[in-house]
Formats: structure tokens, sequence, C-alpha cells
């Protein structure tokens, strides 16, 4: 059974339906994993196996919903797990890819790859390198985020291709993070198995995704940014997650850093480069007047210890 999760989100994301004129539903995927204890495809079309060899032991931890064993984990650094046969996604075909991660490790690593390791035919998805943040890419070239994701917190993240425009697009919690257009080199991902926890970087993978990852889903078609945020809001409603208001201002902060929300009881407050500087109780605001000019990352936590929500504020 799942238990009630808060998860806070931003106004902006209720905004962006309501104005649009375009349909919020997502595409159907083509492969779908929930991981909930098993590694089926809810299509049936594309369930994985763990790699021969596979080196550390898999395992079930609870998932970003709350249901038990229903997120995967354990990956080792040549691990991963793969379809039986070759995905259908290859060549120059548009593509996303959305999942739930949660991670605390500051490394290289990998939710899922398509393709080889030539010159433009590998596909990479949610590659992190040491600043820790989203990567996309394909042999020869690829692009970072600005959003911090190695804080032990579930994010959503979605990756588009859209092979008509040649542009490439992530997302991390529903908000658009980054375009960049790859229309000069045209992609061309080499037809292989779907690997998922690495990717096809060398001959042999050694950028296994350190942390848990749930609700994998690819498409094979662009999903348009209402789309992506139709997805990232779907899995909260039908996995009983009560979405909530949550903001922080103002922004650049001199002294006082006011939020909104509810159970908010104490903060971490980390540096650019991920050092813990403060941690404390807090009421309605952070006070961050002694604090350094630069760039911080706040953690919210409730009553019970939990993370609420981490944002970023630039201080004056």
């Amino acid at each position: 059974m799942k238990k009630k999760t808060t998860l806070m989100r931003i106004v902006s994301f209720v905004t962006v339906l309501s104005l649009t004129g375009h349909s919020a539903n997502a595409q159907t995927p083509i492969a779908y994993y929930k991981f909930d204890n098993n590694l089926n495809d809810e299509t049936t079309n594309w369930n994985l196996v763990q790699k021969i060899g596979f080196s550390a032991t898999l395992t079930y931890e609870e998932g970003f919903d709350g249901t038990t064993n229903g997120a995967v984990s354990g990956f080792d650094t040549a691990d991963y797990l793969e379809t039986t046969s070759n995905f259908s996604i290859s060549g120059n075909q548009s593509r996303t890819m959305t999942v739930w991660i949660k991670t605390s490790a500051e490394a290289t690593q990998v939710v899922a790859g398509l393709g080889s390791s030539a010159t433009a035919a590998r596909w990479t998805f949610g590659g992190f390198y040491k600043n820790n943040t989203p990567r996309l890419e394909v042999h020869g070239r690829g692009f970072s985020g600005t959003t911090i994701l190695n804080d032990g917190t579930w994010h959503h993240l979605a990756a588009v291709y859209d092979n008509t425009s040649g542009t490439a697009t992530m997302y991390v919690d529903g908000v658009f993070e980054k375009s960049v257009d790859w229309s000069a080199t045209a992609l061309n991902t080499t037809s292989a198995p779907l690997r998922v926890g690495n990717d096809y970087n060398g001959v042999t993978p050694n950028r296994n995704f350190e942390g848990a990852m749930d609700e994998l889903r690819i498409y094979d078609t662009a999903l348009t940014s209402t789309q992506i945020v139709s997805v990232y809001t779907t899995t909260l409603s039908t996995n009983n997650i009560t979405p909530t208001t949550f903001s922080t201002y103002p922004n650049p902060v001199v002294d006082k850093l006011f939020f909104t929300g509810k159970d908010v009881e104490s903060v971490d407050v980390y540096n650019s480069v991920g050092t813990l500087v403060a941690s404390h109780k807090v009421t309605t605001y952070v006070d961050m007047h002694s604090f350094s000019q630069g760039i911080y990352f706040i953690t919210f936590k409730n009553s019970k210890g939990k993370d609420i929500k981490t944002t970023k504020s630039i201080k004056l």
C-alpha cells in the first residue's frame, strides 16, 4: 500500500497547464518501468534483465511516492540492466525519457543509454558530472544543466530530442532546464539494447548510477513542455501525492530569506561546492545576513527531518 506523501512544487506548473491551448496529455510511452520489486516493462514489450556478470546486489528500496520496494538501486561500476533485444529507438528518431531519481553521490553516473561509443552514435540520459547537475549527451557533444541533483531527495528528470528542429532539451521537476541546437550534426544512435543504470561509453561501461530510480518512461516522440509538466504532475496525482505551493523570497537576498509552505522546521544550507555551512531551526525565514556573497542551496526539512524542497538563492 502506498503511504501518502507531500511533495512541494512551484505554482507556475499549474499556470502552464491552465494557460496553454494545447492538450496537456502526454503520449503513450513505448516502455514504462515502475520498478515495483521487478524489472518488467508495463507495456510488456521491453522487460529488463541483469547483464551477465552483474557484480553488485540489485536492490529495491522505497520509491519516490513511498511505495515499499518501489525503486531500483545497487549498481556497481560496470553493472547495468538491459533489454534482451535491440530497442526500437535508433538513428535520428525523436525521443523522450523521463525518470524519478534520488542520489547523494558526487560522481559521473548515468540513468540510461542507447547506441554505441562511435561519434554521434551514443545517447546518454541523465549523465552526471562532478558539478552534480543533469547532463544529456551523444558521443562527441553534450550539455549540462544548473540544478544540483545530488541532494538526497527525489527529483523528476526529463530529456527530449526533437528531430524536426534538431533541438535537445532537459527539464527538472517539470521546469525547463536547458536546450541546445544539435541540428548541425545529425544524431545517429546505433541500434542496440537499452541500458539502464549505465550507458555505452567505452568498451567497458563505467558510469553506473549511484542512487535509486523510479518510474522510467521512454517515448518515441518529442514531448512538448506542456506534456512534460503533465507527466510530472500525473505521476504525483496517480501516486496519491498532494502537490502544495512552496516559494522563497526575495531572491537575490540581503539578510532574510522568507519562505511559504507548511511543516517547515529546519534548514540545511550548502555553498556552491556542496559544503554544509549552516543547519538550524526556522519559523518564517532563513537568516542569511552573515553569509558571504555567493550562491547557496537551501534544503528545507519538516518536523520529522524529511526533506521538503531544495532551492537555490543568491546572497548579495
